[in-house]
């Protein structure tokens, strides 16, 4: 079974609860325990909380969802992909390129509606779906 990385617009969407297709696309593959999260994503979500209860709340229930570490590895390979990206004169955000890096590694699905972050995606063969 596919496991996935959500991208932190994605997870705010969930957590507003605006988007039915979101909320039902996010709430099974969390039943079925297919979500992995890393420090950006956590990060970003985190920042944005709109106060110290929902500040909370994500600390808290993103907590059991598997987290993506990095290692020394990790920052050689994204460093390489990063340098590689810049030598085709292609400009990339870090958070992106930290996320695609970490699906690429993990053989994660990486689900997101950034569009910079498809196309990073593509180059390195990294699962990508629009919700």
């Amino acid at each position: 079974m596919d496991k996935y990385l959500i991208d932190t617009e994605i997870w705010i969407q969930y957590l507003q609860g605006k988007d039915e297709k979101i909320r039902q696309r996010i709430q099974t593959l969390l039943d079925e325990d297919r979500i992995s999260i890393n420090g950006i994503i956590l990060s970003e979500l985190l920042v944005a909380a709109t106060g110290k209860n929902e500040f909370q709340f994500i600390k808290e229930h993103f907590s059991g969802l598997h987290f993506l570490s990095t290692d020394r590895d990790f920052y050689v390979r994204l460093a390489k992909i990063s340098r590689e990206f810049s030598k085709n004169g292609q400009d990339t955000s870090f958070q992106d390129l930290v996320k695609a890096t970490h699906a690429y590694i993990s053989g994660l699905t990486l689900i997101s509606r950034n569009g910079k972050l498809k196309q990073i995606c593509q180059v390195l063969g990294v699962g990508f779906q629009e919700i």
